[in-house]
């Protein structure tokens, strides 16, 4: 029998949605490699003969009949629609995180990039999407909290007057080679 090798698996969610991308080279799209019930995903595929394989015992419960599979030349991404809108604190139902596993911060959205939002109460303000933002690996959970709620700032109204805007430190003022902003 052949040993299972663990691939690389980037996960990430908004609040409708938990994406696995699970980065192995050569799948067979007819070998249908991914299993997917109401609490756990399953992937096994043998490339080159070697076997791939990962289980995962979901945090949560997602709605198999609307999830997707993309088998593509380096990688098999899944989409789970999630029976419950709303955010999970991790992927897997275990604390412990399997080596193997990582949030993918390149499709980082913060909770208010889902659905629209209007600047002003009255409706008056333009409505717009917030952007995806990038964070940098190898950062405190406080720094990218702090980064997160700048983030949150500069997605608010910019017709706010500037002296409403004070405290929100703007782009031009910022050291563009000052990754962590230490000197604020």
């Amino acid at each position: 029998m052949l040993q299972a090798s663990l691939p690389q698996v980037l996960w990430s969610e908004n609040i409708f949605t938990v994406r696995l991308s699970i980065k192995v080279v050569g799948v067979n799209p007819k070998s249908d490699p991914v299993q997917i019930t109401e609490n756990s995903v399953t992937f096994r595929a043998l490339v080159d003969g070697k076997v791939y394989s990962v289980e995962y015992i979901l945090y949560d419960s997602i709605l198999p009949a609307r999830s997707q599979v993309k088998i593509s030349s380096g990688e098999v991404t899944i989409v789970l629609r999630k029976n419950q809108k709303g955010r999970w604190p991790r992927l897997i139902k275990l604390k412990a995180k399997p080596a193997n596993l990582l949030y993918d911060f390149d499709r980082y959205e913060d909770s208010s990039s889902a659905e629209d939002e209007d600047c002003d109460e009255d409706g008056a303000g333009p409505t717009r999407k917030s952007k995806k933002i990038r964070l940098p690996t190898g950062i405190s959970a406080e720094k990218k909290q702090e980064i997160m709620e700048r983030h949150r700032l500069e997605q608010s109204c910019s017709t706010q007057s500037s002296d409403e805007n004070e405290g929100i430190i703007r782009n031009d003022d910022r050291d563009p080679y000052d990754i962590f902003d230490v000197g604020h």
